[in-house]
């Protein structure tokens, strides 16, 4: 029960600082801190769980993928490639609504680690034309690359959910359409209520053949990258260098191409975003406490002897997991295996785990620690405020539609 009491501390320490725009790096080691504290584990034992942290393969990976993303974003914008893509892409699509809401979710379907902090210069972009506020932005930057991700079957979670248990990924997808089209029915008219329509290109229009040409060629590194980790299936740091290297002699052609290779080069290391790489690091030290603490397991006990009806616990066991964990496949991975035996009591058992699934993914992405949150309000430079609460209520509004949805089916 300590632990479990130091996790709660700890998480509310935590949301608490990164509220008042506190030091990421700092809030989480805060945060390992206290749990330290409450799970009385001597310096050794910190270390080794700091250490097993620091040099896993998962937290390696991000944080090269996250070095990577910074790198390509300064070199897309200084070479002119998102400006070029932005620009065709408008005369393809007229309104910049849709637009804004097709460059986050598109970005988001690569299930890029640190993929809001890459898509968030292309919001900030559009956003401004439509006169929205940074904190509009911000919350237009996460809402929007979630809402479909749900029936998107290379989303991590999608894959635990039909890995850890015996739905199948047809029947997830389809359960998960009616979920999928309230969330983007009510976030879409939030985000947008207070919006212009964006100004349209004046003057001589290019072809649609050249705009797509342009569109293609613009974002040509990052299409490149998804093909190789496709194609390929490297990790997302390696398949990120063969962007680097389109980036880096992309629109290179002119008189002047050494000098401006030379600035280029100068934005390899420019671009690091140290203060993110640092929270990232931070961010995966406070889950490794949380994993060795062993409150999870204390929280399913309480629920259990607490006379919790089943459906509540199927919904709010994986809410609560992905709030603290800041991860849907991991909140899965804690919860399936305790929630498995009240399937059986409840009826529909495939509805009950598309429940489950739900509740796993709408508390990680409103959990305090989720990366895209955290990236997206460094981003912007605005508060947690700006994004959080306008993306808890959506998804109250979406699990209250899933619990009479589900337990109706």
């Amino acid at each position: 029960m300590r632990e479990l009491v130091g996790v709660i501390v700890a998480v509310a320490l935590v949301f608490v600082l990164l509220f008042l725009r506190k030091n990421m790096a700092l809030v989480m080691l805060g945060g390992s801190l206290v749990l330290a504290l409450f799970m009385r584990v001597d310096l050794a034992e910190s270390f080794r769980i700091i250490s097993d942290a620091l040099i896993s393969t998962e937290t390696i990976n991000l944080l090269a993928a996250i070095m990577g993303i910074g790198i390509l974003s300064e070199l897309m914008y200084h070479n002119g490639a998102m400006g070029k893509a932005i620009e065709a892409l408008k005369e393809l699509i007229r309104d910049s609504r849709v637009l804004l809401m097709l460059l986050p979710s598109l970005i988001g379907l690569l299930s890029i680690p640190g993929g809001a902090y890459f898509s968030a210069p292309l919001v900030e972009r559009v956003g401004t034309g439509l006169k929205m506020s940074p904190a509009r932005r911000a919350l237009a930057n996460v809402y929007f690359r979630h809402f479909i991700m749900t029936i998107y079957p290379f989303f991590p979670g999608f894959i635990a959910m039909i890995s850890l248990s015996d739905i199948s990924a047809g029947s997830l997808a389809a359960l998960s359409i009616p979920p999928v089209a309230v969330g983007s029915l009510v976030g879409t008219w939030f985000v947008f209520r207070k919006a212009g329509r964006g100004s349209t290109v004046k003057g001589e229009q290019q072809s649609f053949v050249k705009n797509i040409k342009s569109f293609l060629y613009g974002l040509l590194p990052l299409i490149l990258a998804a093909a190789v980790l496709v194609a390929l299936g490297w990790p997302f740091w390696a398949a990120l260098l063969s962007a680097l290297a389109v980036a880096l002699f992309q629109y290179l052609a002119g008189k002047g191409w050494p000098a401006e290779l030379k600035k280029r080069l100068f934005l390899l290391f420019k671009g690091i975003p140290v203060n993110i790489l640092l929270g990232v690091a931070g961010i995966m030290v406070f889950k490794e406490f949380i994993a060795n603490s062993g409150a999870m397991e204390q929280l399913s006990d309480i629920f259990n002897h607490a006379g919790v009806p089943p459906v509540l616990l199927i919904l709010l066991f994986p809410y609560l997991a992905g709030l603290v964990t800041g991860s849907c496949y991991a909140s899965l991975g804690l919860t399936l295996p305790v929630l498995m035996p009240l399937l059986g009591v409840t009826g529909n058992s495939t509805a009950m785990l598309a429940l489950a699934y739900q509740g796993a993914f709408w508390g990680y992405v409103v959990s305090p620690v989720h990366l895209c949150q955290l990236l997206t309000v460094e981003y912007f430079k605005v508060p947690l405020t700006a994004v959080l609460p306008h993306m808890a209520w959506i998804g109250a509004v979406v699990l209250a539609f899933s619990t009479v949805f589900f337990t109706l089916l």
